[in-house]
């Protein structure tokens, strides 16, 4: 199962119609949805979520009615770009490379300051 979410913001009057269809149908099941709240610019929010499974995502649409749009909105689910999936692979494997290198570093000095020849011990035997 996986979570969709429709977000509507910037929007007034506050009265809006936010609904999931499936295949054109209202569709309430397994819906979940925030309540109507302000922006600090006099504007309005909201937010709706549905649990489908991924194989359904193309029978789900977002509908919208609101007096500020000439005729109601649909709103389907759109698979992310490639150029975002490689910024957020770069992203993590950047953060892995740094973590390694500053494990790397520490592990040197501790090595250097306890590791050293002739640092006066005895050899274990």
């Amino acid at each position: 199962m996986e979570t969709l979410v429709c977000q509507a913001h910037g929007f007034y009057p506050k009265e809006i119609d936010a609904t999931w269809r499936k295949d054109g149908e209202v569709w309430l099941q397994d819906t979940f949805r925030g309540t109507v709240a302000p922006n600090s610019d006099g504007t309005y929010y909201t937010w709706l979520g549905i649990r489908i499974s991924p194989q359904d995502r193309g029978r789900f649409w977002c509908h919208v009615e609101h007096d500020g749009l000439l005729e109601p909105l649909d709103v389907a689910w759109e698979q992310p770009s490639a150029s975002n999936t490689g910024l957020i692979t770069g992203c993590i494997t950047g953060a892995a490379l740094l973590v390694a290198a500053i494990a790397g570093t520490c592990f040197y000095k501790k090595c250097q300051h306890g590791c050293k020849a002739g640092s006066g011990r005895s050899p274990a035997i």
